[in-house]
């Protein structure tokens, strides 16, 4: 069964972005890779590599994931009859960073239903194998990065300090420097917990595990806790 003529017969609709497709869609997937595309123009990042760049989707891991639905079981589609499924949801795995290559998607996958949007939307966790030596790499590269943004943060902070105030040109300048480093900092934040939840879901008892998780949730928290002139945390 195609997608298609999955969304037809089940009445589903998929959300992406500003668009929604779903059984009156003339080819549908081709449709929400072409947004895809567009989302992730916009959520990218100068100077960080889109791998660990958490508010994008990985192309090739959404097209793996619509690709396989279709050949979901009958019992398990049902209950997505005339329903909406958002693929922002980061519950799906679908994020750049999340530890899941394309191939364990074609490979198969179950899903939960785990709630609604506005009633209309349903809210998914998806069934699927992380992998353990990615998830780790990519934690030991999101901490270097981090170190990085973090020195840059304290460098501009400092000199925002010595920019006269009457000077807004320069002020506003920096400020709009500072604002990206900050959300560079916070993409950064959310893969480690990404995938430091994913390495604990592998081995929940692993206490160096419980730890990572715990530093990653303490790191994220507090980027967005701080008073942030600025701009994004």
């Amino acid at each position: 069964m195609t997608l298609k003529t999955c969304l037809h017969q089940y009445q589903i609709h998929f959300e992406l972005g500003n668009i929604k497709v779903g059984p009156e869609t003339d080819a549908p997937l081709e449709k929400l890779l072409q947004e895809l595309d567009r989302l992730n123009e916009s959520a990218r990042l100068p100077g960080l590599a889109d791998r660990l760049n958490a508010n994008m989707i990985d192309k090739d891991k959404c097209e793996a994931f619509l690709s396989f639905f279709p050949h979901l079981p009958s019992e398990d589609l049902a209950p997505f009859r005339q329903t909406s499924i958002l693929l922002e949801d980061e519950e799906l795995g679908l994020s750049m960073v999340e530890p899941i290559l394309p191939a364990q998607f074609q490979a198969g996958y179950t899903v939960e239903i785990t709630g609604w949007m506005y009633d209309t939307i349903m809210l998914l966790r998806l069934h699927i194998a992380r992998d353990e030596q990615l998830a780790t790499s990519t934690i030991l590269e999101v901490k270097q990065a981090l170190a990085k943004a973090e020195k840059e943060v304290q460098r501009l902070e400092e000199l925002k300090e010595r920019i006269a105030a009457d000077d807004y040109q320069a002020l506003r300048k920096l400020l709009d420097e500072i604002s990206f480093v900050k959300a560079t900092r916070s993409a950064l934040s959310a893969a480690w917990l990404r995938n430091a939840k994913a390495l604990l879901g592998l081995d929940p008892q692993n206490e160096s595990y419980q730890t990572e998780l715990r530093e990653a949730e303490h790191t994220h928290r507090s980027y967005f806790e701080q008073p942030s002139m600025g701009g994004m945390p």
